[in-house]
């Protein structure tokens, strides 16, 4: 039987607005093993770190408003909902920005793993990536709410991740995001394994059966997104090929 876990993307956006409460909502209902989100932190007002749940820096496509979600505070950001998506006018045309907080809470009333993928502008720059007071903000929150569940954290900043590192449970599996392959060459790998980071996270186009076989070999689990392929799915978890497969929909 496979152990492969089926991650829903950005909630169960293929029926609800992406990383919405509805979406998160549907993915548990639906039985997803795992639901993802994803992750910013919001202006800060002087209270200390705010994570809002949202896939773009820019609320244009979802909100219809041209501005940074980094540049808005929480109290701001209340005045912005998501006003697109998948069957948004089943939800009254509109639904608030999720709060990190209000993620957890959802998947309180199940068994799914959460997966936080933690969002930089500059993916590969040091100067942005997750601040240290925000990581451990971040942590403190999900083991305060979700207390022994195992958990991913997944960036495509390398930086994010060491800072989060530090303040994970062992339980916690920290997901290095990749759609390079250049990334992925196996001295890479085995830097990023003695570095702490115990998987990768990685877009099904750019894997090979010899690939995804060098990165189990160099000691790492696998997550493969955005699969929509049934067939690509079913491969993936039957051969085992992927600890976590990230879809919007659900394969049995």
């Amino acid at each position: 039987m496979s152990k492969t876990i089926y991650a829903a993307h950005r909630g169960y956006s293929s029926t609800a607005p992406e990383n919405s409460i509805p979406a998160f909502e549907a993915a548990v209902k639906r039985g997803f093993g795992a639901v993802e989100c994803d992750v910013w932190e919001a202006k800060r007002d002087g209270r200390g770190p705010e994570l809002m749940v949202m896939h773009d820096e820019n609320l244009s496509r979802m909100c219809g408003l041209n501005v940074r979600i980094t540049k808005l505070t929480r109290s701001e950001l209340s005045e912005y909902p998501i006003t697109r998506g998948k069957n948004i006018a089943r939800y009254g045309g509109a639904v608030p920005i999720p709060c990190f907080e209000e993620y957890l809470d959802v998947l309180k009333t199940g068994g799914a793993i959460p997966v936080i993928e933690v969002k930089s502008r500059e993916p590969e720059d040091e100067h942005n990536a997750i601040p240290e007071e925000t990581a451990e903000h971040l942590t403190r929150l999900l083991y305060q709410k979700l207390p022994d569940r195992p958990a991913v954290l997944q960036s495509f900043n390398l930086h994010s991740l060491y800072r989060l590192l530090p303040h994970i449970k062992e339980n916690t599996e920290l997901l290095y995001l990749v759609k390079k392959p250049g990334l992925l060459k196996t001295e890479k790998l085995l830097q990023y394994k003695k570095a702490g980071i115990t998987g990768i996270s990685a877009k099904y186009t750019i894997l090979s059966s010899g690939l995804m076989a060098r990165i189990h070999k160099c000691g790492h689990k696998l997550a493969v997104w955005t699969v929509d392929s049934g067939i690509l799915a079913r491969k993936l978890a039957s051969a085992d090929h992927a600890e976590y497969v990230i879809s919007n929909k659900i394969y049995e």
